[in-house]
């Protein structure tokens, strides 16, 4: 093993992708399909459901046209998201023991199985609405405490402000998953 030629090297400038054209219309398109496989896996995560178990889930897509793309990608979506059935609609109701996630106007609806131990989901369920709301709490004294407001850094102030929303978010979630139990 010798050592490699120079001519073996390349520089070059990294592309910058300047000129190239963005499809908006594709990336809303795409967006639909992560929304909607993460929110079957955010289901997976809260309800300790196992990843490659298929599942049924059935979407409110909140519009037609994103109706029509996720009708497009069902087959894309049943492989992505691990379902065995994917029921579709604009505005589709929640069925009676399921649990659900949000992304914007998109609402994902999984129907837990009878080996879901539904009384033990629960107690899980209220133990980190629990806890959402005492992060919520401090997090709230904290952005309306002046001696914090004045001497931090604004980035941090920023942080804990996106830290609150997205707590409020969590709480919001678990409770209505709680609710549908």
């Amino acid at each position: 093993l010798g050592e490699a030629p120079e001519s073996m090297l390349v520089s070059a400038a990294w592309p910058t992708g300047d000129g190239l054209a963005v499809d908006e219309a594709a990336e809303a398109e795409m967006q639909s399909v992560q929304d909607l496989v993460g929110c079957v896996r955010q289901v997976r995560a809260l309800t300790q459901i196992a990843e490659r178990k298929p599942l049924r889930a059935v979407v409110a897509a909140g519009d037609e046209r994103r109706l029509g793309v996720l009708e497009t990608s069902r087959e894309r979506l049943a492989a992505l998201a691990v379902l065995e059935e994917l029921e579709l609609g604009v505005d589709t109701a929640r069925p009676d023991a399921s649990a659900c996630a949000v992304a914007g106007a998109l609402q994902v609806f999984v129907p837990l199985d009878a080996d879901v131990d539904t009384a033990k989901l629960k107690e899980t369920l209220e133990r980190r609405v629990g806890k959402a709301k005492g992060r919520i709490g401090g997090l709230e004294k904290k952005l309306q405490n002046p001696g914090f407001l004045n001497n931090a850094d604004d980035g941090l102030i920023e942080a804990e402000r996106t830290n609150l929303a997205e707590a409020t978010e969590e709480l919001e979630l678990l409770e209505r998953n709680l609710a549908g139990l």
